[in-house]
């Protein structure tokens, strides 16, 4: 009955898109269009009875990347010709020759709609694989006019199909998301209705392993600027470099970094520790610490993170002499994520900090005090690929 149904459908398409050609077109203009479209390269080939060996010899000779583009031009022609055997049988070739990717899969799926022929073992737990893929591939087609007629005819296609299948069922999920109405398609398959199919526990079971292991293990290089305030306000500005690995959790980080500012000072300044006394303007500086903090807000990959820090400082005033001056740093900050490219491994940021310093060299108390800092993180994250297929997931 579906086919029946969709028998008039290619006539209506086809009538849609010539009427307005010809209000357009006057008669002088109609005949030359008729004259070039007797041309051989104009004549559209009538669809084939069958795919005989011959078809199938001529596919043979093609790569994979020209199989894609015969396909994306191909397919169109076999639905609005009314033929869904020879779109299931081109699709189950364009699938043995390329595997199954997206679009191959796509098809499947409507294809046996269209013919009345669904049924769940159609598909196993990469179903959830190729609903990710469709809005976001991950390789880029090297015919994009095509691929994008291809994909627009794809979401009519389904459309059209909506209101021929069971309400409320995997067919209607599959209608819906592949006719670009993804957010109405993920309400469905969190709805009761769909909570006993394979569809659903294929996607439950990816959710649980998206949300449940949710740390993200990230590696990064800084690199900034520090403002001395204070009784420190003497060293001067500085530039800082360092590096800094830590986790991030759905609401919590931690991170362990070391910072470094090296350098003169802008005054001479006097050490006094453990017996050696003297007058230097070297301020190697190097700070070991770490920071706590809790992520306020995060919307999509962009997040917005509040954290306090503690760490000890260590400055080398002499070169030859082989001390430190040693001291606490307490520190207050506010901080900006974004994480970047295909699979969000890539992570920019930006901190702002407030440090506290005390007692470096507390016996002449001039080095006690403050300091703004402003650093900015590259960094990635090796086992970040969850926020590409969560978005996948309508999440």
């Amino acid at each position: 009955m579906v086919r029946g149904v969709f028998f008039i459908l290619p006539v209506i398409a086809l009538i849609m898109l010539a009427g307005p050609v010809g209000a357009e077109t006057s008669p002088a203009e109609a005949d030359t269009i008729a004259e070039a479209d007797t041309t051989a390269e104009n004549t559209p080939t009538p669809l084939p009875v069958e795919l005989d060996e011959e078809f199938y010899d001529k596919l043979d000779e093609q790569t994979c990347t020209d199989l894609n583009a015969f396909a994306y031009r191909e397919i169109p022609r076999f639905i609005l010709g009314d033929r869904p055997d020879l779109l299931y049988e081109f699709v189950l070739y364009w699938e043995s020759r390329c595997l199954t990717t997206e679009p191959v899969f796509r098809f499947l799926l409507l294809g046996s709609i269209w013919d009345g022929g669904f049924d769940e073992g159609i598909y196993g737990e990469e179903v959830i694989d190729h609903l990710i893929d469709r809005y976001d591939p991950p390789v880029k087609t090297k015919f994009p006019d095509l691929r994008e007629n291809f994909d627009e005819f794809s979401q009519t296609f389904a459309d059209q199909l909506l209101p021929h299948v069971p309400h409320n069922s995997p067919q209607e999920f599959f209608c819906l998301f592949y006719a670009g109405k993804t957010a109405e398609a993920w309400a469905l398959l969190k709805s009761e209705d769909l909570e006993d199919t394979w569809l659903f526990y294929y996607y439950d079971q990816e959710m649980i392993e998206l949300t449940w292991k949710n740390e993200v293990t990230i590696y990064s290089v800084t690199g900034g600027v520090w403002f001395p305030r204070g009784n420190v306000e003497f060293v001067g500005t500085k530039a800082v470099v360092g590096a800094a690995m830590g986790m991030r959790y759905t609401h919590w980080l931690w991170r362990m970094l070391i910072d470094m500012r090296l350098g003169r000072t802008d005054q001479p300044y006097w050490v006094d520790e453990e017996g050696i006394k003297g007058r230097s303007n070297r301020f190697n500086a190097v700070y070991w610490g770490g920071e706590f903090g809790r992520i306020l807000t995060q919307k999509g990959p962009h997040n917005l993170d509040l954290f306090v820090g503690f760490g000890i400082e260590f400055i080398k005033p002499f070169k030859d002499e082989d001390f430190a001056i040693m001291g606490l740093n307490g520190n207050l900050g506010l901080g900006y994520r974004v994480f970047v490219g295909r699979n969000r491994t890539w992570i920019l940021g930006a901190d702002v900090r407030r440090e506290w310093v005390e007692n470096i060299n507390q016996d002449l108390g001039v080095m006690s005090g403050g300091a703004w800092s402003l650093r900015f993180s590259v960094g990635f994250a090796p086992n970040n690929g969850k926020f590409r297929r969560l978005e996948g997931l309508g999440q």
